[in-house]
């Protein structure tokens, strides 16, 4: 074997010792990247859960009741718009898939959306452009739903 050989040799395998670690830190980017957006949910709902104003907020939903929905006050159903409209701002950048977001707020934003109560004192046509998010997020979580009436197993995944 001559020393050009060993040289040659030397580089082939130089190259590929380097492209296996681009690889790798490819898929550690990819992984990190993903558990960096599934932190970001998890903490989502933890806030959508755990939070009093939230909480009257779903539970006056859950009942289906319009009464209970127009007695919770005005400023805990915005922060429930806010949250809704945070998760539909990470759907639209593709941090979240739609199946995630219906599974986790879908119910909640569509049944908002269709209540006259939860609107009330919000004058929501006057100022329509700026509860657009959440009511474009709620619509799409009602087609998406509807689209998918016989439900399939699928994989759920950030």
């Amino acid at each position: 074997m001559h020393l050009s050989d060993i040289k040659d040799l030397a580089t082939i395998l130089a190259a590929v010792i380097a492209g296996l670690t681009l690889l790798k830190g490819l898929a550690e980017y990819s992984r990190d990247a993903a558990h960096r957006r599934l932190q970001t949910l998890v903490n989502l709902r933890v806030r959508f859960t755990d939070l009093r104003a939230l909480q009257a907020v779903r539970g006056a939903i859950e009942s289906d009741d319009p009464k209970a929905l127009s007695r919770v006050s005005r400023n805990h159903r915005v922060d429930f718009a806010a949250l809704i409209e945070e998760v539909a701002l990470m759907l639209n950048s593709r941090l979240i898939s739609e199946r995630v977001a219906h599974s986790m707020f879908g119910f909640y934003a569509i049944k908002a959306n269709e209540s006259d109560a939860f609107w009330k004192g919000f004058e929501r046509a006057k100022h329509e452009i700026y509860w657009k998010p959440f009511t474009d997020f709620a619509e799409r979580m009602k087609a998406f739903e509807n689209a998918n009436a016989e439900f399939e197993r699928r994989e759920y995944k950030v």
